[in-house]
């Protein structure tokens, strides 16, 4: 199976990092994408198409689209594991918070049919951004297209390297890592240092520049996600364009 993971903020023309305002209208000039752009690049990018709308939700921010995965998967409603085809500003894989510590002493410990309900808050928990590396803990995932937003270069692309095979940012793959507490504190300053306990499986991700990406896949589910700390209240006039391109109702 395969999900479309849209984030409303890939549409904007500057990428907003470590929000400090619950709506960032007061940063200046930040573009919004036309509505005729919205549309040609969810018709002619995404193979969407308005009298055939795919089954799926608008989510106000993406650790929601975490409970949903296990909503869906309880209610046999998603089979594992599934590809993701992730359309963001930010990978969501949770550079910038410490939530690999979390996962690879604490979490990657359980059985994996105790990682659904991990321990959620914005330092090393949880959050909407990090919602994937939590979706791949539990065996979710084994394949992400990260499709990129223009303004990132992809030789600095926002992976981080801590959850990458190898510690490599150029591997190819996420590869998750178990690691002891101890073993842990003792190379804090570099990870890539700790004797690894287990190794998770790989799921292959494919960094795609929004320009180069192009999907005739048949898609399973569409979400949209508002991230209102992350983009501007004029580009909520781009969420019911999106939307009429997304079937709500089967998952009240």
């Amino acid at each position: 199976m395969i999900i479309l993971d849209i984030d409303l903020d890939f549409f904007l023309g500057y990428i907003i990092n470590y929000p400090k305002l619950e709506r960032p209208d007061d940063y200046k000039n930040i573009a919004v994408n036309k509505k005729e752009e919205v549309i040609k690049f969810l018709e002619e990018r995404c193979n969407l198409e308005k009298d055939r709308k795919i089954k799926g939700k608008f989510l106000a921010t993406h650790d929601e689209l975490f409970y949903w995965f296990r909503n869906l998967i309880e209610r046999k409603l998603l089979n594992v594991p599934f590809e993701i085809i992730h359309i963001d500003a930010h990978a969501d894989l949770g550079l910038g918070n410490s939530s690999y510590k979390y996962i690879m002493t604490e979490l990657l410990h359980k059985p994996v049919s105790e990682r659904v309900n991990p321990k959620k808050n914005e330092r090393d928990g949880l959050s909407e951004s990090n919602f994937l590396a939590f979706s791949i803990a539990c065996r979710w995932i084994n394949k992400i297209t990260y499709v990129f937003h223009p303004r990132i270069i992809k030789s600095n692309i926002d992976t981080g390297w801590i959850h990458m095979k190898n510690f490599d940012v150029n591997s190819g793959a996420i590869q998750l890592k178990k690691i002891q507490l101890e073993e842990y504190e003792k190379h804090s300053l570099d990870i890539s240092s700790c004797s690894i306990l287990e190794l998770e499986p790989e799921v292959p991700i494919d960094l795609i520049e929004a320009n180069s990406f192009f999907t005739k896949d048949k898609l399973n589910y569409v979400f949209l996600t508002h991230s209102p700390k992350y983009t501007p209240r004029e580009a909520d006039k781009l969420i019911p364009v999106i939307m009429e391109y997304i079937d709500e109702k089967f998952i009240e």
